[in-house]
């Protein structure tokens, strides 16, 4: 069984740039059948000694189009070419490497995607504005985020540069400050600037950062003095720029070293078209609310929750076990929540009691299941207590932290 892509542009591509564009996928290579003109496009599957490459999909074109291959519209007012991918056989990483592939010729080609599973070729009206904003042009944005339980520790912006540094450069902030304007520069601050900014400032506000390919940055406040029990470190990156760099195997490794080094208890990777959202919950009372119901591209899990998930995991996707931890992928390229729940169908990514009780953003209860360490600490314990003792004191003193 096939899986079939149409990808119509306004111009054609010689067959070396066509090859140089399937290179443009992070895990890709082309070979080109020359006289054919097929470009094929292969992924490494295993590495090391005995490393291989196979076929991932086969691209053929261009095809001329006339009048009538789109119905009401010309090759002069609209696409001109169109050219076919098709994924003989393959899994949902094939289709997902294709997918992207798909989305990068679009753009060079300034024209759309249209995938024959799920629709038909776009009427002359739908055709004519492709280049703008079709779904092939959408712009999508990899989301990471990182939750641990606070300790009192002021060493997470810490981790998270060398994180960042060591693997994933796209990461490392260009301006960072707990206020705007954000006074931290790089390069010309030194790496300690951005320690010392956040033991210094943000024991109970948010250090945010910057930088071009950066939509959003932040780490939370490191202070025991708080209703919330975790801190989190959060980020979101364009994922053409990740594409581009050839970074997305690095994300995993970026990913899966913060979240060793912080000792998180969770934390994903997803990817999505909004650049300032994703499907994280909010906290309940100040203790965790409970797993996002949508499912994301990359999870990790602290070493109680991984024994709580993994009987449901064990054989979707992959699982890599971890000193601290386990990391789970639905497949090897990103891909949306849309495309991981078309393969579950109408199964559910995960036991509902896993989830919080939501209205909106709002948490009306957290999740039944999830670690006790997670919970807001029990009525009357000692933690409770010296939590309200603090928080009468600050609300004496006209001083809260949140």
């Amino acid at each position: 069984m096939s899986y079939d892509l149409h990808i119509y542009g306004r111009e054609s591509l010689p067959p070396d740039e066509l090859s140089g564009v399937v290179a443009q996928v992070d895990g890709l290579k082309a070979e080109l059948d020359q006289p054919s003109g097929v470009v094929t496009a292969t992924v490494k599957r295993r590495s090391g000694l005995w490393s291989s490459r196979e076929q991932c999909f086969t691209v053929d074109g261009p095809f001329d189009l006339d009048a009538e291959d789109v119905p009401g519209l010309g090759p002069s007012t609209g696409p001109g070419v169109m050219y076919s991918v098709s994924v003989d056989g393959g899994g949902p990483d094939d289709i997902s490497l294709a997918l992207s592939f798909a989305e990068v010729l679009a753009r060079r080609l300034g024209g759309s995607v249209v995938d024959p599973q799920r629709a038909e070729v776009p009427p002359a009206s739908v055709a004519s504005q492709s280049a703008a904003g079709a779904a092939s042009t959408r712009k999508l944005w990899m989301h990471f985020s990182w939750f641990r339980l606070r300790d009192g520790r002021a060493d997470l912006a810490g981790e998270y540069l060398r994180a960042a540094r060591r693997s994933f450069e796209l990461g490392v902030p260009v301006r960072f400050g707990s206020y705007e304007p954000m006074q931290g520069r790089f390069p010309r601050d030194p790496d300690e600037r951005f320690t010392e900014t956040y033991e210094m400032e943000c024991d109970a506000t948010p250090l945010y950062f910057a930088n071009k390919s950066i939509s959003e940055g932040s780490i939370a406040g490191w202070s025991l003095d708080g209703r919330m029990r975790y801190q989190s470190a959060q980020l979101s990156v364009r994922f053409e720029s990740v594409q581009k760099a050839s970074l997305v195997a690095a994300s995993r490794d970026f990913f899966v070293d913060l979240a060793r080094r912080s000792q998180s208890f969770f934390g994903f990777v997803e990817l999505n078209d909004r650049q300032d959202a994703d499907a994280g919950v909010g906290h309940f009372e100040g203790g965790w609310g409970g797993l996002p119901a949508d499912p994301q591209w990359m999870t990790w899990y602290g070493s109680e929750y991984g024994e709580m998930v993994r009987p449901y995991l064990d054989e979707r996707g992959t699982l890599e076990e971890f000193e601290g931890g386990t990391l789970h992928r639905w497949t090897e390229h990103p891909c949306e929540a849309k495309d991981i729940r078309a393969q579950l169908g109408r199964r559910g990514w995960l036991r509902p009691d896993f989830f919080a009780v939501v209205e909106g953003r709002t948490v009306r209860a957290p999740a039944k299941r999830m670690p006790p360490s997670l919970r807001p600490p029990e009525p009357g314990s000692a933690e409770a207590l010296r939590l309200e003792a603090l928080f009468a004191h600050k609300r004496a003193h006209r001083r809260w932290t949140s």
